[in-house]
């Protein structure tokens, strides 16, 4: 049996990477033919002494007799971390895990979850949803897009009017960052429930 449990935010069907009782994480990945591989962590911040929450350094992977590269990190804290492979010496995603926009593009992420339930986590509550708007920029001479959440029961009542947010992404992100790495959405569904956020009564 393997240690620990597959990460929740893995691949549908996939292993790795795992996460421990204490927090530590196993991540692998299959290159027979190379001759090192590393664990890097993505999205260091100067802030934060330089990491990222999975740590600051790459880590050395070790290779079996199969061609799986493998490494465990210390525990981990509870958080979403972004990750990348070095493959003798080429960048490479993650495809046990699923992908965030961020850097400028498409990396490997990890969510590693808290004991205790935390305010972002999807829970049975009524959710609205995540619609995509197309729209023409005259600044930028180009089509964009928008993701706009709008509540549980949005379309039910037409005249009503709500409040709006505007949440604009990093410099390096895109428009899906706050929904697939930030969880907004997940986010508002659990402070509507809750009667933490309410509609203004205009």
């Amino acid at each position: 049996m393997l240690p620990g449990i597959p990460a929740p935010s893995n691949n549908p069907n996939t292993e790795f990477p795992r996460i421990h009782p204490d927090g530590r994480i196993t991540f692998q990945v299959k290159a027979p033919l190379a001759q090192k591989a590393q664990l890097v962590p993505l999205m260091r911040m100067p802030e934060n002494n330089g990491q990222n929450g999975l740590g600051k350094d790459p880590y050395d992977m070790t290779r079996d007799q199969d061609g799986f590269w493998t490494v465990t990190t210390p525990p981990i804290e509870p958080g979403y971390y972004n990750y990348e492979f070095h493959i003798d010496g080429a960048s490479v995603m993650d495809l046990g895990s699923t992908t965030c926009f961020g850097g400028d593009h498409e990396q490997s992420y990890i969510e590693v979850p808290a004991k205790e339930p935390m305010f972002y986590d999807i829970r049975d509550v009524p959710h609205g949803e995540v619609r995509q708007r197309w729209y023409y920029s005259k600044i930028t001479g180009k089509w964009r897009r928008a993701l706009v959440y709008t509540p549980p029961g949005y379309d039910e009542n037409p005249l009503l009017r709500y409040p709006v947010l505007y949440l604009q992404h990093g410099s390096t992100q895109n428009e899906t960052s706050w929904v697939t790495g930030g969880k907004a959405n997940l986010i508002l569904d659990n402070l509507i429930a809750a009667g933490q956020a309410v509609r203004c009564s205009w």
